[in-house]
């Protein structure tokens, strides 16, 4: 009992942490990608790297999913700060710019660009170094926003010139194959609209948990406008081609 009671004070912390990573909508992602990779042993034993990594909130959930390593990558030296401030994972952050990390870097199992090509300087020489730093047989995970969506109406009606790479789900399939890739899956994620929605505030620290939970119900039920797409491409054709909305 006395043990118990010592060892208490860790619980209670090592709860309160485990509770602070879940980030909406960041672990809607990782849970899409996990979902993906999770059908091939053969990629969550190689190399997967999370690129630009931000503080970590998805590269963190797919190291914990999975059990495995994972790479982060950012310019930021701010935001490689504050990821390995909140990892406890086996993941390892380096600051680095992400065009020279991909032409240094080759043979990769799974490459991830989370909601972040809007803000890359060339997002087509972002993708095309992608398709040759990948292994072949490996993946790129890349979310973009619904442009249809209310929750990027509400954000685009605050941020107009944010956005530099905003496109139909049609035109980014389009982009990709372009490119040279093979689009494996297409799936529409996030259904629960968090920007602009003023009472989430008085959730205060609770918020993200709230949003897990209403997406939750609104993905089981098949409700609202899923906010982003989670789109799996492949460097080689593969026959079981899926599209998911």
């Amino acid at each position: 009992m006395k043990s118990a009671l010592t060892q208490l004070p860790c619980m209670l912390q090592a709860l309160q942490h485990r509770i602070r990573s879940y980030r909406y909508p960041q672990t809607v992602f990782a849970w899409a990608i996990v979902s993906r990779i999770g059908r091939d042993d053969r990629k969550y034993m190689g190399r997967i790297v999370d690129l630009p990594c931000g503080e970590g909130e998805v590269a963190r959930e797919l190291s914990r999913s999975l059990k495995c390593h994972v790479i982060g990558i950012d310019i930021s030296a701010e935001c490689i700060r504050r990821a390995w401030q909140n990892t406890v994972e086996d993941v390892r952050f380096e600051t680095a710019d992400l065009y020279d990390y991909l032409v240094r870097e080759q043979g990769i199992d799974v490459l991830c660009i989370v909601n972040s090509l809007f803000c890359l300087t060339d997002a087509r020489r972002a993708i095309d170094l992608c398709l040759t730093a990948i292994r072949p047989g490996g993946s790129v995970f890349v979310v973009i926003p619904n442009i249809h969506s209310p929750n990027y109406r509400a954000f685009h009606r605050q941020n107009p010139c944010v956005n530099k790479w905003a496109v139909s789900a049609p035109e980014a399939r389009a982009f990709f194959e372009a490119v040279g890739f093979r689009v494996v899956s297409f799936k529409g994620v996030a259904r629960a609209r968090w920007y602009g929605r003023s009472g989430l505030r008085w959730l205060r620290s609770s918020w993200h948990l709230y949003l897990l939970a209403e997406n939750y119900c609104k993905t089981l039920l098949s409700l609202g406008t899923p906010s982003y797409f989670v789109i799996e491409l492949a460097k080689q054709q593969r026959e079981d081609t899926k599209l998911e909305t």
